[in-house]
């Protein structure tokens, strides 16, 4: 991982972080023609669902960069932008390899902007 934060005009704090995991010994069915993979399991009722054993010969890897771009309280407003880009990948007990989501949207953008006027207001903001 590393990162980099700077401070720009109009109040604004721009912060920049890349990432990558590469995970080793995940859980994956011992068959060759599944695609099973803790890592793609939606919960614990897919555990139950499988009926083939499980071994921990899986492997995986997570990589991106998470963007944002926050604006502190001024006037009462507080602005928060963030964006991501990123690749989650496994590979099952046949080596084949497959997107960890079953929706491969590999980025995510989300905008958070509040006009909060009293210090109640503030710490009800941040719980």
């Amino acid at each position: 991982m590393a990162g980099y934060s700077t401070t720009l005009p109009f109040k604004l704090r721009f912060k920049a972080e890349a990432y990558y995991q590469k995970l080793y010994h995940i859980g994956v069915e011992k068959d060759s023609s599944s695609g099973f993979s803790l890592l793609n399991a939606e919960g614990a009722y897919s555990l139950v669902e499988t009926e083939k054993p499980m071994v921990s010969t899986g492997t995986g890897q997570n990589y991106g960069i998470d963007l944002s771009l926050e604006r502190p309280f001024n006037k009462g407003w507080y602005l928060l932008a963030t964006g991501s880009v990123y690749k989650s990948t496994y590979k099952d007990y046949a080596g084949h390899e497959y997107n960890t989501s079953t929706i491969a949207v590999h980025r995510l953008i989300s905008l958070v902007a509040k006009n909060i006027r009293s210090m109640q207001q503030v710490q009800k903001f941040w719980g």
